[in-house]
């Protein structure tokens, strides 16, 4: 053959048909509160294309993965569940070190995945409140919505987007894959979305800490808000180097007053949840709760099967021994009728 035939014949192969896996271009983070389905999300979305290790000097495991968005390959790193920003943990403390950027070899992720269980709505806006201060673009999988539907439980999506301020939620099911498409395209635009500007649950709060911030020229909002909730902590050492003692304690003064600092964050931040959950969320009548709840039964597999013949057992039923009186009475009406025309036509 000759070399013209050959360079006629020669085409171009797309990299992902010979399984030539792309470089993750940016990375997210996937966090969450524990037992929300994060862990199943995480291993629907990456698959086989995971890795597990630990985290520098502590026995906390870092699990990381890749998912192979439309304009290219994103990596997935998933964080171990809690439920604050301002526990004492060792989970809570990577959790928030790996958020801010401050551990060796893992860079601030791009982005959030946050994991909000549909059936403790309450817990899950209690956490992404804290996430906000981040200012971080964020994308909200909400799972759990078909235990959520058969609990009678119902949330109106759109208006939660709305009190988030316009942050995408996407409802998914982590089990079936349901809704994992619609969540695929909105990480794949998570990098270039606008930060969320959410009705903060605590303005002063928020105010003085970007103050702070700003002073410092290093900090972050996030890094002022770890100093101020946690007095006496890392964060507030570095604090009181970047701004001063006497800076920090006017500030600590006019927010808390003598109040305990994490007690009071609670207390705003609980507040603002249970009025998110207020409009967003209802419960279906008992009656309608018992109905989804049989729907939901039925459709599984070996309930499925049973109710199928079953179903076969009655069609039969009906048809061979139930008919029989109707059939008869048919017969006796049929007969009657008979021998009255006879009797019309011959008298």
């Amino acid at each position: 053959m000759s070399e013209s035939s050959s360079a006629g014949s020669a085409h171009t192969v797309p990299i992902s048909s010979i399984g030539i896996r792309r470089r993750p271009r940016l990375s997210f983070a996937v966090i969450g509160n524990p037992n929300s389905g994060k862990s199943t999300l995480f291993n629907r979305l990456t698959g086989l294309r995971q890795s597990t290790g630990n985290y520098p000097g502590v026995t906390v495991e870092k699990h990381a993965g890749t998912v192979e968005l439309a304009s290219g390959a994103v990596e997935l790193i998933d964080l171990p569940g809690i439920f604050s920003l301002g526990g004492a943990s060792s989970d809570e403390r990577i959790a928030v070190d790996v958020l801010l950027g401050r551990i060796a070899g893992t860079p601030a992720p791009a982005g959030l995945l946050v994991v909000v269980d549909a059936t403790h709505l309450y817990q899950g806006l209690y956490l992404l409140q804290q996430l906000l201060e981040l200012q971080s673009p964020i994308v909200v999988a909400l799972t759990m919505s078909d235990v959520a539907t058969a609990n009678g439980l119902a949330i109106d999506v759109e208006a939660l987007q709305t009190r988030l301020g316009g942050i995408q939620v996407v409802p998914v099911t982590a089990t079936t894959g349901q809704g994992l498409d619609a969540l695929k395209e909105a990480l794949d635009t998570l990098a270039s979305a606008p930060v969320p500007r959410v009705p903060e649950s605590w303005p002063a709060l928020s105010e003085s800490a970007q103050s702070l911030a700003d002073e410092s020229g290093q900090l972050s909002r996030m890094d002022v808000i770890q100093g101020l909730l946690h007095p006496g902590g890392p964060a507030a050492v570095e604090l009181v180097t970047q701004v001063g003692e006497d800076r920090l304690q006017d500030t600590t003064r006019e927010l808390f007053g003598t109040a305990p600092p994490q007690a009071e964050e609670a207390r705003r931040r609980y507040r603002w949840a249970r009025e998110v959950v207020h409009d967003v969320q209802s419960q279906a009548p008992l009656l309608s709760q018992f109905g989804a709840r049989v729907v939901t039964w039925a459709s599984r597999p070996w309930p499925a099967t049973v109710l199928f013949f079953i179903t076969l057992v009655l069609v039969f039923q009906a048809v061979f021994s139930w008919a029989t009186p109707l059939m008869d009475l048919i017969d006796g009406a049929a007969g009657s009728a008979g021998l009255w025309v006879d009797r019309a036509l011959g008298g």
